[in-house]
């Protein structure tokens, strides 16, 4: 069955949507990982579990106890199966990625090992492992925080959200060493604001700081050292191809190959981190100006293109575009995005690439919501 087949199937379904979700190989063919499967299988309440059985429909029972029940030729409603969290997709819930392959980990079965291989392929668009910024075995040395916004929209308050300032005590050495890397080089004042807005954020926060520098044309010749004697960096948000040309100019890049500290990058920061940079227009002009480079080199720490501040951003227009229908989605074929809210972010560690929070994929000119708060993906 494809995807019309289970949608149409679903919009003649007689029950209430919230009370039943889309599962297993059929949440895969909405998603888009799969072009077929073979039924429809959901997830229920109790309470839709008891109007089932009241209608007279047979069921059985899981290894776990709950109702399992034929609806038709091609449905099974299973009663309160569901692992992480559920999303829209096209009006019906479906189990997000996370939950998909927490799913398939538990039922075991070598298909559904192949299923989780398949999923992760979707996430990372078949990508090879990036180069930049990495050991000679492959491996990246530094933790990296690639987030959208440090704070809670609207405060300024460290967002705890998706476990982010958890898991940065984690990793955060006592009275770190800071190195506050510019969007723009020749903005000092601007720079000098936000570096110190920045700092009293984290220190709010209960973050203690030996040192704290600002990079930018006043000590680029300094570059080497500031960065080798760093235990934290910070890459301030801004506007991306500015930045990039900072990155390259001072030979960042190379200069955080051995890099063994924690980096956070903030909004352009986390944009430019990327192996090769999606800059997204965002200035009046650059989406109407053919000469505008949408796409960069960068510093190389993941192949992941992250759009930020989704919430705030997803229905602007600009020069008479829409940037996310009309830019980005147009941008998108033959490449991945995420799109992701201030309070999700891209943890990197060891080699591992996780997605925390909610977050939504664009590919070949459509847009998936794959995750929600609290939720991980592996990529």
């Amino acid at each position: 069955m494809n995807r019309k087949g289970i949608l149409d199937q679903l919009k003649a379904f007689p029950y209430d949507r919230n009370e039943y979700w889309v599962i297993t190989g059929s949440a895969m063919v909405l998603y888009g990982i799969r072009e077929q499967a073979g039924d429809i299988d959901l997830g229920c309440s109790a309470e839709m579990a008891d109007l089932l059985e009241s209608e007279g429909y047979l069921f059985g029972r899981t290894k776990d106890g709950n109702r399992w029940f034929r609806v038709g030729e091609s449905i099974e409603v299973f009663e309160s199966w569901l692992y992480g969290s559920v999303i829209s997709i096209d009006g019906f819930r479906v189990i997000s990625v996370n939950g998909l392959i927490e799913m398939k980990e538990k039922i075991g079965r070598e298909k559904d090992f192949r299923d989780i291989g398949l999923i992760r392929s979707f996430l990372n668009g078949k990508k090879d492992p990036g180069s930049g910024g990495l050991s000679d075995d492959g491996v990246n040395k530094m933790v990296c925080f690639l987030i959208s916004s440090p704070v809670i929209p609207g405060t300024e308050l460290l967002n705890p959200a998706n476990s982010f300032i958890d898991e940065l005590r984690r990793c955060f050495r006592r009275d770190s060493r800071t190195l506050f890397v510019c969007s723009d080089p020749d903005l000092y004042d601007k720079t000098d604001f936000f570096a110190n807005a920045t700092k009293e954020i984290f220190e709010n926060a209960g973050f203690s700081f030996g040192s704290f520098c600002i990079l930018d044309s006043r000590n680029e010749h300094k570059a080497p050292e500031l960065v080798r004697s760093s235990d934290l960096m910070i890459l301030a948000g801004g506007h991306v191809p500015t930045q990039n040309r900072f990155f390259g100019r001072i030979g960042l890049r190379a200069l955080l190959k051995d890099y063994t500290g924690v980096l956070i990058g903030i909004s352009a920061g986390s944009m430019n981190s990327a192996e090769i940079v999606y800059a997204q227009p965002e200035r009046e002009g650059e989406a109407v100006d053919p000469a505008y480079q949408r796409f960069l080199p960068g510093l190389g720490l993941t192949k992941t293109m992250l759009l930020p501040h989704y919430q705030e951003n997803r229905d602007d227009i600009l020069d008479g575009q829409r940037v996310y229908e009309d830019i980005a989605f147009s941008d998108s074929y033959g490449r991945v995005f995420y799109a992701i809210p201030d309070g999700s972010y891209l943890f990197i560690q060891n080699g591992r690439e996780e997605l925390r929070g909610e977050a939504y994929r664009i590919s070949e000119g459509e847009m998936l919501q794959i995750s929600g708060m609290n939720d991980v993906i592996t990529l």
